[in-house]
């Protein structure tokens, strides 16, 4: 295993990258590929974010919580990924870079550094394995979803 470990995903989506930036951020949106969950946050640096689900009695319950890193529109987004079921000092940098090609753009995803892990390798392969599940998703997320003006 390579290390320092983190899972580095990008791949060619061909949409406006307007379009990959609703996907990301709405929570409407988030919920289509995200494991069921809505995005919540103020979108100010600093502030927390949540990806929330919803239970059949519409109790909604934090799956993911997090702290927004930075936040430019249409670019790039990063957070701190709290990993609480592990332990309150563990935490994973979770980055969307959004590369503008032609037709469409690249989605770069990363999350790390999981090195300093218990359980290093397996969290690492977890977390490429949720994001491989993810990607399909999210993809048809973006060709599914209009552009706004």
């Amino acid at each position: 295993m390579t290390y320092p470990l983190w899972v580095n995903l990008a791949f060619p989506i061909p949409v406006k990258r307007e379009c990959v930036w609703r996907v990301l951020t709405e929570p409407s949106l988030t919920q289509q590929y995200m494991y069921n969950c809505r995005l919540h946050s103020t979108w100010s640096i600093g502030s927390i974010v949540e990806w929330v689900s919803e239970d059949t009695n519409g109790i909604q319950i934090p799956q993911v919580r997090g702290k927004l890193l930075e936040c430019r529109p249409h670019q790039c987004l990063r957070f701190k990924i709290f990993h609480e079921k592990i332990g309150k000092k563990h935490h994973s940098e979770l980055q969307f870079k959004i590369i503008p090609i032609t037709p469409g753009i690249i989605l770069n995803i990363k999350q790390g550094d999981f090195t300093h892990f218990p359980e290093a390798e397996k969290t690492f392969k977890a977390c490429l394995n949720g994001w491989e599940y993810i990607r399909v998703n999210l993809i048809k997320t973006c060709l599914a979803t209009p552009t706004k003006n």
